[in-house]
């Protein structure tokens, strides 16, 4: 681990003169050593300035799969001591990707959105009590967007962010049982309605629309009473 991190830190410290796709292997290096770096001095307490000093600002790249990978290192990150302020960088960057998600035609982008959705929650997800403010404000639209980039992706861990942003959230998600019942329900017909048995993603599709009602009874389990 000692190597690996000293060949890093070697990197980013030339990382201006590095090719896009060195500067994504790196990022991929320091990603797939998260777990060990989380454990272990002196890394785990420099976790919030490699976050702050290279992920977030990897999240603005030129290149969408920078933009991706940085989101990526954040999901990564997770369980990381991360100041406030830092977490809620995070929640404006995230943010700001996932309100293009019905705005942008764009496929180059999903991979990013979704990125930025399953970053979000699992940034939300362990830093609860530092997330509520933000979710108060943002999760009616936060849900929305996911659901329909759900919907377009056919991507089944969209449905499992869905549910824990329900889950976790259940005050904040509330006000907005209504209207998410009416996109649910409008998503899931326009889905039903637009798949046959000859589509490539037929069993995608239909994995898709089964989530959708899943998350439409775990949003009714919250409001019952």
């Amino acid at each position: 681990l000692n190597q690996v991190m000293a060949f890093a830190q070697e990197f980013l410290q030339n990382m201006d003169k590095a090719a896009p796709e060195q500067i994504d292997g790196i990022f991929n290096l320091i990603g797939t050593v998260a777990d060990q770096l989380m454990k272990k001095k002196p890394y785990k307490g420099q976790l919030d300035i490699l976050t702050k000093q290279y992920f977030i600002p990897l999240c603005k790249s030129d290149q969408s799969y920078l933009r991706a990978r940085g989101l990526h290192c954040i999901k990564s990150f997770t369980e990381a001591k991360l100041k406030k302020d830092t977490i809620n960088e995070i929640f404006k960057i995230t943010m700001d990707i996932l309100s293009s998600v019905q705005n942008t035609n764009s496929d180059q982008e999903m991979p990013v959105q979704v990125e930025a959705a399953l970053a979000l929650s699992s940034i939300a997800s362990e830093h609860q009590e530092k997330a509520t403010s933000f979710m108060k404000k943002n999760i009616g639209q936060i849900l929305s967007n996911i659901l329909y980039l759900s919907t377009k992706t056919k991507n089944d861990d969209l449905q499992d962010v869905f549910k824990t942003f329900l889950e976790d959230f259940e005050e904040e998600v509330e006000p907005h049982a209504s209207k998410l019942a009416d996109d649910i329900t409008n998503q899931f017909i326009a889905l039903a309605g637009s798949i046959s048995e000859e589509d490539e993603n037929y069993d995608n599709a239909c994995l898709t629309a089964v989530g959708m009602l899943t998350t439409l009874e775990n949003l009714m389990d919250i409001v019952e009473e």
